[in-house]
C-alpha cells in the first residue's frame, strides 16, 4: 500500500486471521510505514490485534488494540454494525489514540439495497 500523495509516504502490512469458530476470528497485523510527517521519513512500526464476531442476522462486532513503540502510541478501537431491518443498519465506532489523547465515537446508518 502506498500513502496518500500529500504524505508522499508509503505502507507496508502483512497479517494472519485465525477463525475460532464460526462466529470468532482473531487477527494480527503488522505494519511498517514511512512518511514525511514523522520524524522525517522515520521508520514506524506498529501491531494491532482484532478480534471479530460474526452475529445472528449479520451483526458484527470487532474490537482490537494497536502499538506502535517508535512513537508510543496505544490505539484501542472498536466497531458495531447493528442490523435493524433487512437493508438498514446501526453503525457505531470508537477509538482512542494515545499519541494525541483522541477520542472518537460516530454512529450513522448503513444501507443495502
Amino acid at each position: 500500500m502506498f500513502g496518500a500523495l500529500q504524505w508522499d509516504g508509503r505502507l507496508f502490512r502483512t497479517g494472519l486471521s485465525a477463525s475460532l469458530s464460526p462466529s470468532w476470528e482473531v487477527s494480527a497485523m503488522a505494519y511498517n510505514a514511512a512518511q514525511a510527517i514523522f520524524n522525517n521519513y522515520q521508520y514506524i512500526w506498529s501491531w494491532v490485534a482484532d478480534v471479530t464476531y460474526y452475529g445472528p442476522h449479520n451483526t458484527l462486532v470487532v474490537a482490537g488494540v494497536g502499538y506502535s513503540p517508535t512513537i508510543n502510541n496505544v490505539d484501542l478501537h472498536a466497531r458495531t454494525i447493528l442490523p435493524l431491518t433487512e437493508r438498514i443498519a446501526l453503525q457505531v465506532a470508537a477509538g482512542y489514540n494515545s499519541l494525541n489523547y483522541d477520542t472518537r465515537v460516530t454512529a450513522g446508518f448503513r444501507f443495502t439495497w
